[in-house]
């Protein structure tokens, strides 16, 4: 060592060993646990007997008022409670440890006007207190009170630096103990608020799905009957014309119904793709088959067209493609008082895309118009919903299929009074090489000279078939729609008569309601299949959700149809899968 060079005392070497000891302690105790209790009962093991006889920690609420968390074990006891009169408000106000030492009234007076304090310092014969704030970031957020009796040496200027030191430390432990406990609450929370919203969603989907299914069976009689009464030959003019009215808003009840069950699935990400061979042409044309009574009474001329080839069939979701197209030419159709829609269709093959082009002659909108046009539940003109009808859902639920089938609906110009234009695209694998259309002849056909009707539907003569449905209504109009394409129909009324029907006839193809008493068209299908009944089965349900659709074919349903049942799409899947079996 160098002549006058500063050399540490024994004392010193001692005291300054005995500092980083109990911080090296404080570093691995203090903090190590992230729960309070633990936190404050390493706390306690520290400080004493090592720097007082009793300790305290208090915690500020409110601002303005400490309360009492935990004391060690002592004879001494905790240091009183008395509300803001607490004795250590000096210390909350400068942020600064605070000593009484050698106490008496007069100086105890002076610090704090808390008599109840007084009154237990001098029951304990305390001769110490030593206050440390217990410091976070730039706030105070209590006080760690270190007491020490009139026995033992009074606190020296190392033992307060300690004691601020693991004051600090201390701090900071509770602070994060305090977080982790709020983060368990927080998760327990979450846990259970996830738990609530599944139960709900269930119930939710429960609910639709019933409503649905009592909404639709009634909903599909009056439909078919409609049906029924506008192709007989004997029907006058006012009778036609009333049915025209009738189906028309049946129809439009049946698009409300549908919209709202598909938002429904998309609030609980239900809604999925269902990928299929789809005959693109005949989906063509039986779409712009439907506008063809609305565009007559408007005088609004519909034209589809091709800017490029297109494959006929296609791999995509039929009722969603359908869906998408439906609603986006229906919405230029209602908005366009006179003029014309052009529908314009493009084929990628490169990335396997369908673009649609609609343009329109209408209403037009405005930016501001534009800029809410796809929030659900939302039209353009609050006037438009009173003057044209609709959910505002069309667009919406138009874009949210595009987007899970690869594609988007895209506003591509507007202009008020002079009309509109969207492009829409969509995913769909083309099935064919040579397949392909060049044109949309027959489609053009269809909805120039005003709808002749939908292509012929097949034969069905010389075709055995079961239905099994517990609703009269339904049994008269599924049956009379199979007779009359040709189809000889038996019926039973309940799945346990459906069972014994099916293993004792000859039939080419069952038709299975699945809501039905005695038992019902999930149980039936399991029993015919355990037995091994190989004809092929369709479920009939006004079930509308994937998860029905599902069920169904999980319980050997070899499709499914949707009620109110179309009777084109009727006759063409029963003349399809029964001649399966006829080969």
């Amino acid at each position: 060592m160098q002549e006058g060079a500063y050399a540490p005392s024994p004392g010193e070497f001692s005291s300054m060993e005995r500092m980083l000891s109990i911080f090296a302690r404080a570093t691995a105790e203090v903090g190590s646990s992230l729960c309070g209790r633990q936190t404050l009962e390493s706390l306690f093991q520290l400080v004493i007997p090592e720097l007082a006889d009793s300790a305290s920690v208090w915690m500020l609420e409110d601002q303005s008022v400490l309360r009492h968390m935990a004391s060690s074990p002592s004879s001494l006891g905790r240091f009183p409670e008395t509300g803001h009169e607490n004795g250590m408000e000096p210390v909350l106000r400068s942020g600064r440890a605070v000593l009484l030492e050698n106490l008496t009234d007069e100086k105890w007076t002076e610090f704090s006007s808390g008599g109840e304090q007084l009154a237990f310092l001098r029951r304990q014969r305390v001769s110490s207190v030593l206050f440390c704030p217990l410091r976070l970031r730039h706030d105070t957020a209590g006080v760690l009170v270190f007491l020490r009796n009139a026995g033992s040496p009074a606190f020296s200027g190392e033992d307060r630096v300690i004691a601020e030191e693991i004051a600090q430390r201390a701090a900071v432990a509770l602070d994060n103990a305090r977080l982790y406990e709020n983060l368990k609450i927080t998760e327990q929370r979450l846990v259970e608020a996830k738990k609530t919203a599944e139960i709900a969603s269930r119930a939710k989907t429960e609910f639709l799905a019933n409503m649905s299914h009592e909404i639709r069976t009634p909903l599909g009689a009056v439909l078919g009957f409609v049906d029924l009464i506008l192709h007989a030959p004997d029907s006058s003019e006012n009778y036609r014309f009333w049915g025209e009215k009738i189906r028309a808003n049946g129809t439009h009840l049946l698009g409300l119904i549908n919209e709202i069950l598909d938002l429904s699935k998309v609030e609980t990400g239900h809604l999925e793709i269902c990928p299929q061979p789809v005959d693109l042409g005949l989906l063509l044309q039986d779409v712009s088959q439907s506008f063809t009574p609305l565009t007559r009474h408007k005088s609004v001329r519909l034209t589809l067209a091709l800017e490029t080839p297109i494959p006929r069939w296609v791999q995509s979701d039929p009722t969603r493609l359908r869906q998408v197209l439906w609603n986006m030419i229906g919405n230029a159709v209602k908005f366009t008082e006179k003029g014309e829609v052009n529908v314009r269709l493009s084929y990628r093959s490169d990335i396997g895309q369908l673009a649609v082009l609609v343009q329109d002659t209408g209403i037009g909108l405005t930016e501001d118009q534009a800029g809410r046009l796809f929030r659900p539940f939302t039209q353009a003109d609050s006037g438009h919903s009173r003057r044209f009808g609709g959910t505002g859902l069309g667009l919406s639920l138009s874009r949210h299929l595009c987007r899970l089938m690869d594609g988007d609906v895209t506003l591509l110009e507007s202009e008020p009074g002079v009309g509109t234009s969207f492009l829409c695209t969509l995913g769909v694998a083309s099935l064919g090489d040579h397949d392909w259309m060049g044109v949309l002849d027959e489609v053009t056909r269809v909805v120039s000279a005003g709808g002749a009707g939908f292509a012929a539907s097949p034969s069905l003569r010389g075709l055995r078939l079961l239905l099994v449905e517990d609703s009269a209504d339904n049994q008269f109009l599924v049956r009379h729609f199979l007779t009359h394409a040709g189809a000889d129909v038996e019926v039973a009324s309940n799945g346990e008569e459906g069972v014994q029907k099916a293993l004792t006839g000859d039939y080419h193809l069952v038709l299975m309601d699945i809501q039905m008493p005695i038992m019902d068209g999930y149980e039936a299908c399991r029993v015919l299949r355990g037995k091994g009944y190989q004809i092929p089965i369709v479920a009939l349900t006004a079930h509308a959700f994937k998860e029905e659709v599902e069920k169904s074919l999980a319980s050997g349903c070899n499709s499914h149809l949707a009620k109110p049942i179309d009777r084109h799409h009727l006759v063409r899947m029963v003349s399809h899968m029964a001649q399966a079996v006829l080969h």
